[in-house]
């Protein structure tokens, strides 16, 4: 990481300017301690999660899918902390389609909200969006611990030239923790021959997403195909040849031969095709098109690199893999596809904060009594630490650290000067109009993100700006009139807290 200045910064107390710089020295340097620290004040807890993924067929929202969407609040023997759920084809309507918004996605959202209910009083829906025939919902456990919360949720049209919803994206940046999630949920170009198309789509929302996480969940119709004949695929079916059915998979075979989607891994397949099935039946489509069965349905898992010793770990052991505990094809025969559910337990890091604590009181401890040493020739020198504020590393202990700017749009530095009398420090002014500034002192970085903000599409497109200060000129003499104003200190109880 790299510091402000090469040399030790001597700043004199100019008023509110000084208290902003010297709120920043604590902040990195109790960044620093922490960080250091980190496999002393960390452990490792279990999070339950399931994921579920649906092509519901444009068929209008009924009663009988409640129980299909409730299995997924179970993970094994034991509730689900958190469920995602993906829909795709609520409403394939040409208004759906082009204006990207549908109120089907209502309906489907008090279908969602009554499955909850049953579960009396245990989840609640934080998140939800829908684009086009894509629907999605975040729930979480009300008593689960660590919590989950939604920072961001960004949604692709991959629709004709990026412009109609009918195949999209909604992409949600989720932290629990000092763990980053990020799910997509989407639905890819169908057809068997479309191969190159539906690879480039998942190329384009891997790359999307590059570096914001440490889980990627990766789940919706992904449209790939068995590359067999109807009679051929059927008959491996009736022999229970999943082995010899997945050589055919066009999933499978992109992942041998394409190193970005072979990083997506999911669980062994051991239930038959979810698509094509008749009406209301378990048979595969009987109609003149004879739709080959296929796996369209996917839930795929990516890992990031490791960023964390946790647990007095002397080497980096987070993120870990998940482990797959239940893996299944639905039964509910509402639509042509069957649901499919996966239920992972995922390894997260939680802080011990009563350890933070007892670094963060030695460190202003220390800076007061540099402080106080210092008053008498009314300067403060604040030695040379290194700056995490405008640097980005896996070392750094912030769970926030690819979230708080839309990924691959890299965070722009801008020196401003102000001639005039006084100085003024800007930080993580954010071009969305519903963004909120981080705070200066805040050394995880835990309030750097939109709290439950959805930006339009045009917003998401517009960088993240961090302004970093630079010593203004020195300042016209003020005329012996004008009366000076008294320097602003800061206050030792807004140093503590942090939390």
């Amino acid at each position: 990481m790299s510091s402000r200045n090469n040399n030790s910064t001597f700043m004199k107390r100019s008023g509110s300017a000084q208290a902003l710089k010297e709120n920043q020295y604590i902040s990195d340097v109790l960044r620093d301690q922490v960080t250091t620290n980190c496999p002393n004040i960390t452990h490792f807890q279990d999070v339950n999660v399931s994921v579920i993924t649906w092509n519901v067929a444009s068929v209008k929202p009924h009663p009988m899918v409640i129980e299909e969407i409730r299995q997924s609040f179970k993970c094994g023997d034991k509730p689900a902390d958190v469920i995602f759920i993906a829909l795709q084809e609520i409403d394939m309507g040409i208004v759906s389609i082009m204006v990207g918004s549908t109120e089907v996605s209502n309906k489907w959202s008090k279908i969602i909200g009554e499955a909850v209910s049953q579960e009396q009083g245990r989840y609640m829906v934080i998140s939800e969006r829908t684009l086009g025939g894509v629907y999605a919902a975040v729930i979480v456990r009300i008593e689960a611990k660590p919590k989950l919360d939604v920072h961001h949720v960004k949604t692709i049209r991959l629709g004709v030239y990026g412009m109609a919803a009918n195949k999209g994206a909604a992409i949600f940046y989720c932290t629990m923790s000092c763990a980053r999630f990020v799910v997509i949920a989407c639905h890819l170009s169908p057809h068997t021959e479309n191969l190159q198309q539906r690879n480039e789509q998942v190329r384009q929302l891997l790359k999307t997403v590059q570096g914001a996480y440490d889980y990627l969940i990766f789940v919706g119709d992904l449209n790939y195909r068995i590359t067999l004949s109807y009679e051929e695929t059927c008959k491996l079916i009736e022999q229970g040849n999943i082995e010899r059915l997945l050589e055919f998979d066009q999933l499978r075979n992109s992942m041998k031969s394409d190193r970005l989607i072979g990083a997506l891994k999911e669980p062994p397949l051991v239930f038959v095709p979810t698509y094509k099935f008749d009406k209301n039946c378990d048979v595969y489509d009987t109609s003149s098109k004879h739709r080959v069965p296929s796996w369209t349905d996917r839930i795929l898992i990516k890992r990031g690199p490791r960023r964390l010793a946790v647990d007095k770990s002397k080497e980096k052991n987070f993120p870990k893999m998940p482990k797959i505990i239940a893996f299944r094809k639905g039964v509910c025969m509402f639509s042509d596809h069957r649901s499919v559910t996966a239920s992972y337990i995922f390894k997260v890091p939680v802080i011990d904060y009563a350890k933070v604590e007892k670094i963060k009181n030695g460190v202003i401890e220390e800076f007061e009594e540099k402080k106080a040493e210092s008053s008498a020739g009314g300067f403060v020198k604040l030695e040379e630490v290194p700056s995490s504020s405008m640097a980005k590393s896996e070392d750094t202990f912030d769970p926030f650290a690819d979230i708080d700017a839309p990924p691959m749009i890299p965070a722009t530095p801008v020196k401003v000067s102000n001639p005039g009398t006084s100085e003024v420090d800007f930080f993580g002014f954010n071009t969305a109009p519903q963004a909120q500034t981080k705070p200066i002192f805040d050394p995880f970085g835990f309030n750097s993100a939109p709290q439950n903000t959805t930006p339009s599409q045009a917003d998401d497109d517009k960088p993240l700006i961090i302004f970093d200060f630079i010593d203004a000129p020195p300042a016209q003499e003020k005329k012996e009139d004008q009366q000076q104003q008294a320097p602003a200190q800061p206050k030792k109880d807004d140093l503590l807290n942090l939390f």
